[in-house]
């Protein structure tokens, strides 16, 4: 994370310990009600970095209610709420206290 004069403020990465190396971001999203991180990973997991407290990271493995990995993440300021969608057009509301997703919609052609 880079303040407004390029300067590097702040170095995320998910916790090698949980997560490959090699495993790719494909996309992140930023709160700015909750101050916290989201991204989703090509190994079926969703990271979130909390940026008041330092070091402070939830990870989990989507794969249990997914068919597919999540390409993008979104947050909704004015709903609060955390949003993810994959390549087969489901898009999932996620309660990540709870590691799941609240809701799951199809959209149809």
């Amino acid at each position: 994370m880079y303040d407004l004069n390029c300067v590097m403020v702040r170095k995320l990465s998910p916790n090698l310990c949980k997560v490959k190396k090699e495993n790719n971001i494909l996309w992140f999203a930023f709160s700015r009600r909750q101050e916290r991180v989201g991204a989703v990973l090509k190994d079926y997991s969703i990271v979130f970095w909390d940026l008041n407290l330092a070091d402070s990271e939830k990870i989990f493995s989507v794969a249990n209610h997914c068919t597919d990995f999540q390409s993008c993440i979104w947050y909704l300021e004015e709903h609060d709420m955390w949003l993810t969608a994959d390549q087969s057009g489901r898009l999932y509301i996620w309660d990540i206290n709870e590691e799941a997703p609240k809701y799951c919609l199809k959209l149809e052609r």
